[in-house]
């Protein structure tokens, strides 16, 4: 359930995103890390950015006690529109996470207002290898992941298991507190 709340908020939050970023290449901006993945067999490459005038980052952890929730959004440097193919690795963990975990990875190729594809939270498989996990001062993560992404109409609609794309990447980001 954490992991489902979080995605749902955290889509949330793009959402308002689309309507104040129309381009990658956002005003103050900094490249904070890069995700790489093959996408059925197609290549991609993402950057997760920091952006300070706005207050925020596209990867971020998240502390409630001893969970923590750990989200790398990538965003195509090559894109017109901010959210236009962008890809997101997202997972959590009790105490200290390490080895294999499960994942949600979400893969946007029309932005947020067309067809997705997830897998891990809703359908699908997805999980993580962590590489590393740091949190407090100068956070970050690196790994690897792997996962079924499944395809879904609308944010809404029932996930789609007959229509899912194999996708797996690395990510090596610094992290700042969401």
């Amino acid at each position: 359930m954490f992991r489902c709340l979080s995605f749902r908020r955290g889509a949330l939050w793009w959402v308002a995103a689309v309507f104040s970023a129309p381009a990658v290449s956002a005003p103050g901006g900094e490249v904070i890390g890069e995700l790489t993945a093959k996408i059925d067999g197609q290549p991609y490459q993402g950057h997760a950015l920091h952006l300070p005038a706005e207050g925020t980052a596209t990867a971020t952890y998240q502390q409630f006690g001893e969970n923590v929730l750990v989200s790398v959004h990538a965003l195509d440097p090559k894109s017109e529109r901010l959210l236009t193919n962008s890809l997101q690795v997202e997972f959590s963990g009790t105490g200290e996470i390490r080895g294999s975990v499960p994942a949600t990875v979400s893969w946007w190729p029309q932005g947020m207002r067309g067809v997705f594809y997830i897998g891990g939270s809703e359908g699908g498989q997805a999980a993580v290898q962590i590489e590393e996990l740091q949190l407090g001062q100068n956070p970050r993560a690196a790994g690897s992941f792997s996962a079924s992404i499944c395809r879904k109409e609308s944010f809404f609609a029932e996930v789609d298991l007959s229509k899912c794309l194999p996708v797996e990447g690395r990510f090596d980001s610094a992290l700042k507190l969401g």
